[in-house]
């Protein structure tokens, strides 16, 4: 995953943001190439906020920096031990505050 700190920004804006994207309220911008792919960003980010939110049981989550890509990617990780689940996604420096806030409101 190789995005510029320009669509990081935009995909931190649009999981802010109060209402929902809209496919077709916006269909020009999602009709590209760039907002397809940020689209589907936005939908993986918002099932793992989901995940991470509203999960009742216990669920580890961490965040660290990528091996491939330290300064620009990172590793966001969760686990439930006792169902040996585990789901890591990279996700861009840009979002990293918006899941470290959810992760302390879930603590």
């Amino acid at each position: 995953m190789s995005m510029d700190k320009e669509f990081g920004r935009d995909l931190l804006r649009l999981l802010g943001a109060t209402e929902p994207p809209s496919r077709n309220k916006n269909f020009d911008f999602f009709d590209s190439a760039r907002g397809r792919r940020m689209f589907a960003y936005y939908k993986t980010y918002k099932s793992l906020e989901r995940e991470i939110t509203e999960s009742q049981v216990p669920l580890k989550v961490t965040i660290e920096a990528s091996e491939h890509d330290p300064k620009r990617q990172y590793e966001l990780r969760l686990e439930n031990v006792a169902i040996r689940y585990r789901r890591i996604t990279m996700i861009p420096k840009e979002v990293v505050p918006h899941f470290r806030k959810l992760i302390r409101k879930r603590a």
